[in-house]
C-alpha cells in the first residue's frame, strides 16, 4: 500500500467516497479507502490540489465499473454519465442611496431576477447519442423569477480615499431546478478601498470578506482585486484590472477590461473578463474562466 496520507482530497470527501465505493458489490471498507489513496496520490502527483464534482463522479464511476466487471456487468449495462449543472441568470435592480453628509452614504438595491438552471445526465456509452454532449446539456432546463436584495455603506476620507462595504443576494434568492429542488444564492459580503490620486485615475482594491458557495459541489471562492479607471473624456472611462480566486487553484489569473459611458441620466458600463489558464474542448483551447457583463442604470 502507497501513501495514507491525504494531499488533495478533503477529510469529507474521502469520508463520502469510501462510504459510497464500499457500497458497491466486491469492495471492501478497506479497498475502498485503499483506492481512495491511490486516486489522491495520483492527483497530487499531477499537480491537482483540489477537484470539482465532475472529478469526484468520475472517481466513484471508475469504482462502479470495476465492480460491475467483477459481477459479470456487460458493456450495454454500464450506466457511467456526465452530470452537466449550471445557472445563468440576469437582474434588474432599482437602486436607491441616501448621503447623510460629505463623507457617509448607505445605499441599497431591490432587483427583479430572472434565472435558468441547466441539469442533465449525459450517458458515456450510449452509440446512438451522435449530438455534442454540450449541445445534448443545454436542453434540460427550467426557468423561474425571484428577487434580491443588496445593501451598502461608503465612508470617504478626505479626498483622495474612499472605503466601502457591500452585502449582495441578502436574503437568499433560490431558483427552481429541472429535478426538483432549489438552488439557493448565498449571501456574499465584499469591501474595497480606493484611491484617486488625480481628478481622471482612481486605483482600487477589494476582497471577498467570506469564502462563497458556487454552483459545484465543495467548490469555494474568495476573490481578490485590483483595477484602474482612466477617465478619458467627461463621459467616457476605460477601466482594467486583475482578480484571483483565493480558495482554489485551478483558474489562476483572471484578467478584466471594461468601458462605462455617462451620458445625462443614462450610464451603461460593459465588462470582460478571461483566465490564463486554458483547457481543451472539443479540439479547441478556451480559458477556464470567462465572464461577460453589460449594465445599463438610469438616474433620477
Amino acid at each position: 500500500m502507497g501513501n495514507t496520507t491525504l494531499d488533495v482530497l478533503t477529510s469529507e470527501q474521502n469520508s463520502e467516497l469510501v462510504s459510497t465505493i464500499s457500497s458497491f458489490t466486491g469492495w471492501s471498507t478497506t479497498d475502498a479507502q485503499n483506492f481512495v489513496y491511490a486516486i489522491d496520490d495520483s492527483l497530487n502527483a499531477n499537480g491537482i490540489t483540489s477537484i470539482d464534482q465532475q472529478t469526484y463522479d468520475a472517481v466513484v464511476n471508475t469504482a462502479k465499473i470495476a465492480s460491475n466487471a467483477v459481477t459479470g456487468g456487460s458493456y450495454d449495462q454500464n450506466e457511467s454519465k456526465i452530470k452537466f449543472s449550471g445557472i445563468i441568470y440576469y437582474e434588474v435592480p432599482v437602486s436607491y442611496g441616501y448621503a447623510f453628509n460629505k463623507n457617509f452614504s448607505l445605499g441599497a438595491n431591490v432587483k427583479f431576477m430572472k434565472g435558468r438552471y441547466y441539469e442533465s445526465y449525459v450517458s458515456l456509452y450510449d452509440d446512438n447519442n451522435d449530438n455534442d454532449l454540450f449541445d445534448n446539456a443545454s436542453d434540460d432546463y427550467v426557468e423561474s423569477n425571484t428577487f434580491g436584495i443588496d445593501a451598502g455603506a461608503m465612508y470617504k476620507l478626505g479626498n483622495t480615499i474612499t472605503l466601502g462595504i457591500v452585502g449582495r443576494n441578502l436574503n437568499s434568492p433560490k431558483f427552481d431546478k429541472p429535478s426538483g429542488g432549489e438552488y439557493k444564492i448565498d449571501p456574499q459580503a465584499r469591501g474595497g478601498v480606493a484611491f484617486t490620486p488625480f481628478g481622471w485615475l482612481t486605483l482600487a482594491a477589494d476582497i471577498d470578506l467570506m469564502e462563497n458557495d458556487t454552483n459545484i459541489n465543495g467548490y469555494k471562492s474568495q476573490n481578490i482585486a485590483f483595477g484602474a479607471e482612466f477617465e478619458l473624456l467627461k463621459f467616457l472611462a476605460l477601466r482594467a484590472g486583475y482578480y484571483k480566486n483565493l480558495a482554489e487553484s485551478d483558474i489562476n489569473a483572471v484578467y478584466t477590461a471594461g468601458l462605462g459611458l455617462n451620458l445625462f441620466l443614462l450610464r451603461l458600463d460593459a465588462g470582460l473578463a478571461f483566465s490564463d489558464k486554458t483547457s481543451t474542448v472539443d479540439g479547441n483551447e478556451i480559458p477556464n474562466e470567462v465572464k461577460a457583463e453589460v449594465a445599463l442604470s438610469f438616474e433620477f
